[in-house]
């Protein structure tokens, strides 16, 4: 009978460490997108970055505007296509094969073993879709969201996203100015 009461101890135990990595893996999509949601110069940066990177795609609507009902019968696959390609080739140099940037010490070795884990996952699967956005309009817009949420996940790691300038921040605020100067000093010299 003990025997029997270790064997559902175990099973149970096997069970639910199991669904501890999968829980670990809900709370790193919910950290990245906390971090990315709550830093303000990440989000100006990819905005830009975004937009600019994706200028080939969204220029064909410049000239006349967005017109009809669909807007992947208006987008051009082949424009799609070679925006993912260049995106995910770049994202597979410098973030899988480049261990410069990844390793910032943030969270256990597990964590980051399993971040690298779900971004190829997200990799593979921005791949298949790309490819599938070829032929079929339905995926393109799959394609695009897949490797644009993989590119913000990607870059958070940057350490230039990870420390916050907070000088910088304070230069921002508009009443810093009012505060550290005194103003009852008056500028001497001969003036102009």
């Amino acid at each position: 009978m003990m025997e029997f009461i270790c064997n559902c101890w175990l099973g149970i135990k096997t069970f639910f460490s199991s669904w501890i990595q999968w829980f670990n893996i809900i709370k790193i999509i919910v950290t990245k997108t906390f971090s990315i949601i709550t830093n303000p110069s990440y989000i100006i940066y990819s905005i830009v970055a975004i937009g600019l990177s994706t200028m080939g795609i969204w220029i064909v609507f410049y000239p006349e505007g967005f017109k009809g009902d669909n807007l992947t019968e208006q987008l051009e696959n082949m424009s799609v296509f070679t925006f993912c390609i260049a995106t995910l080739g770049n994202i597979a140099t410098e973030y899988f094969f480049d261990e410069k940037g990844n390793n910032n010490g943030v969270g256990s070795r597990l964590d980051r073993v399993q971040t690298k884990h779900l971004a190829i996952l997200l990799w593979v699967i921005s791949l298949v879709c790309t490819f599938y956005a070829l032929k079929n309009d339905n995926f393109i817009i799959r394609s695009l969201g897949t490797t644009i949420i993989l590119w913000l996940f990607v870059n958070i790691n940057r350490s230039k996203f990870q420390n916050v300038d907070r000088a910088a921040l304070q230069n921002l605020d508009p009443n810093l100015g009012n505060s550290s100067v005194d103003t009852n000093n008056e500028i001497e010299g001969d003036g102009l």
